[in-house]
């Protein structure tokens, strides 16, 4: 949806308009910010919910005391895949579809290293001029290795028409990776559309979700989208903690990321030598060790 017309609609929704009976549970006592202003960044930075402070005093509190109480066993761990399935919910994917990431670049990354350019001609990676520029500098990079990018152009810099999308999707394809909603115009592409034409060819399909979670409904499931990518920064009300990667549940034993690390490892606590053995969950999608400050920042609910 172009920029222009997100304005128009948020400029003309009144309380008036909402269907007889229906109440809106703000929760803005929840969000200290608000108390001094109005809150318009929520697209870089969205306001921080009182419970981000409590969340973390605990991760403090938790290291602190961690001769007495192993923070690890008791929370650190499993706080990756309890964050993670939070976020599942919000996206529209089932639990133990997401592994929590240090950013969206490294989500990112993790899914390319996931491909061999260089092993057969499906080695197309179709993306477009709507993107983020991180996602631009990555597939560039992967041209050194094989990948063949096409990135679709916008006439307009707002919108890029469903049909040009759809057609640089073909049997050399091996993955679509696209923005959901585009930074630059607030552009939505149908995700579904896109999906199906892909997996009609044999190719993947990610979608940039930064842009959209939690300020629309996602149907990552219903999609049959293969990942989604994405960070708390910004809607989640998560403040700079984390990135996320979804992956298709059925999909993820089929994937070995060249971009690992010990905690992807079945067994990480063995310390074993290479080759490592991937976890048969999406851990297998994890790398080193955790940053568990900015995975307690985005651990505090928000309401």
């Amino acid at each position: 949806m172009p920029l222009a017309i997100s304005l128009r609609t948020f400029s003309a929704w009144k309380p008036e308009n909402l269907k007889p009976g229906t109440q809106l549970n703000r929760r803005r006592e929840e969000f200290p910010t608000l108390a001094s202003g109005i809150h318009l960044l929520s697209h870089s930075l969205g306001p921080m919910p009182r419970a981000a402070r409590e969340s973390m005093n605990a991760y403090v509190e938790a290291w602190e005391h961690h001769t007495s109480e192993d923070a690890w066993a008791t929370s650190w761990w499993e706080m990756s895949a309890r964050i993670g399935d939070r976020i599942a919910a919000l996206i529209g994917g089932a639990p133990g579809s997401i592994q929590i990431q240090p950013n969206a670049s490294i989500a990112l990354s993790s899914v390319a290293s996931c491909f061999d350019f260089t092993s057969s001609k499906r080695n197309k990676v179709v993306t477009s001029a709507l993107d983020f520029p991180s996602m631009e500098y990555i597939w560039d990079a992967q041209k050194r290795i094989g990948a063949r990018v096409e990135v679709v152009p916008s006439d307009d810099g707002i919108t890029i028409p469903l049909a040009r999308i759809l057609e640089e999707i073909d049997d050399t394809t091996c993955l679509v990776a696209l923005s959901h909603v585009s930074f630059r115009s607030s552009y939505r592409v149908d995700a579904k559309a896109i999906v199906e034409r892909a997996h009609q060819h044999g190719a993947l399909v990610l979608f940039d979700a930064y842009q959209s979670a939690g300020a629309m409904e996602l149907h990552a499931s219903d999609w049959e989208a293969d990942f989604l990518i994405g960070g708390t920064i910004k809607w989640l009300c998560g403040g700079p903690a984390c990135g996320y990667l979804y992956v298709r549940p059925d999909l993820q034993k089929a994937l070995q990321p060249r971009l690992t690390g010990w905690v992807a490892h079945e067994a990480p606590f063995e310390f074993s030598h290479a080759p490592i053995r991937y976890d048969d969950s999406v851990r297998r999608f994890a790398q080193g060790t955790r940053e568990q400050f900015r995975q307690n920042q985005s651990d505090a609910p928000s309401g």
